[in-house]
């Protein structure tokens, strides 16, 4: 059997909020993170002329800016690859 792409993302998705609430970590959190997120892609694509690929890819360096000042704030600079 054969699974998509888009498939294999959705899976992945899904097992990583079953691990997290498995941890502890209220789904609403999650959900409220997840849409934070998808408003900034969805803000990116409005605001800026650009094809879709670079309004991706600007959605994706605001919010890994956000989380690596976030792991910097808590004195986890440089945990997990992050510069």
């Amino acid at each position: 059997m054969r699974v998509s792409k888009r498939q294999l993302k959705r899976i992945i998705k899904e097992e990583k909020i079953q691990l997290l609430v498995e941890q502890g970590v209220p789904l609403s959190l999650i959900e409220r993170l997840n849409s934070a997120m998808n408003d900034i892609l969805e803000q990116a694509h409005l605001e800026r002329e650009v094809d879709e690929s670079a309004a991706d890819q600007l959605a994706a360096d605001i919010i890994m800016e956000e989380v690596w000042g976030f792991m910097e704030s808590i004195g986890m600079q440089g945990y997990a690859g992050l510069p």
